[in-house]
């Protein structure tokens, strides 16, 4: 290096650091997209009578399901850990690509009209429990 030059080049260390910073941040969003996919695909499959669910819509700008009606969320992670729909006359049945939301730990459908049986998918949940 020249005398006079001020570059410096991130240590290794540095830029591992930076690297896992990158990951930790961007994993949980794309993690939550999987949850999203998951809560569209029930909503698509329901009949709602009295539009419960029209919130239930994915926005690039939030890309987090969070603040929509009856989900609730880890927010450090934007994860989706409950959802409480009860009593409102939704007919349908649960797709199996709930089993691919890992941090669900409440899940109530009571009082609805649901149909089929459930997925086998939820057994593979091992954080819920109810």
């Amino acid at each position: 290096m020249a005398a006079g030059n001020n570059l410096a080049l991130p240590s290794s260390s540095s830029a591992t650091t930076a690297i896992l910073l990158l990951l930790v941040l961007l994993v949980p969003a794309q993690a939550s997209i999987t949850d999203v996919a998951a809560l569209s695909l029930l909503q698509k499959g329901l009949r709602d009578p009295n539009g419960e669910l029209t919130s239930w819509v994915w926005d690039p700008d939030l890309p987090n399901p969070c603040s929509w009606s009856y989900v609730t969320c880890d927010h450090l992670d934007h994860r989706v850990t409950g959802m409480e729909i009860t009593w409102n006359l939704i007919e349908g049945s649960i797709p199996m690509e709930y089993g691919q939301m890992e941090n669900l730990v409440s899940f109530d459908l009571s009082g609805n009209w649901l149909s089929g049986s459930i997925p086998p998918q939820l057994g593979r949940l091992q954080r819920l429990a109810n």
